[in-house]
């Protein structure tokens, strides 16, 4: 499972096959490289794109909690 905004990035191709893939700028993909978290809006496109490369994402690369960080918060 692929776990961090760089090795999605690299999955996909670069920051130019990545950015073309949701309709952004690099300029949206080096910011998310600089966050450490890619917008959750793209959530779906991405996880489809790395879905038909055989790959799958960590839901937390976007932001999101998964079911055990929420069960370790309470």
């Amino acid at each position: 499972m692929i776990s961090t905004v760089d090795d999605v990035i690299e999955a996909l191709g670069g920051s130019g096959a990545t950015a073309s893939l949701v309709g952004l700028g690099t300029s949206a993909v080096s910011n998310w490289i600089a966050r450490g978290k890619i917008a959750p809006d793209k959530f779906l496109i991405i996880k489809a794109a790395l879905a038909d490369l055989g790959k799958d994402v960590d839901p937390s690369v976007f932001g999101f909690k998964t079911l055990s960080q929420e069960a370790d918060a309470s």
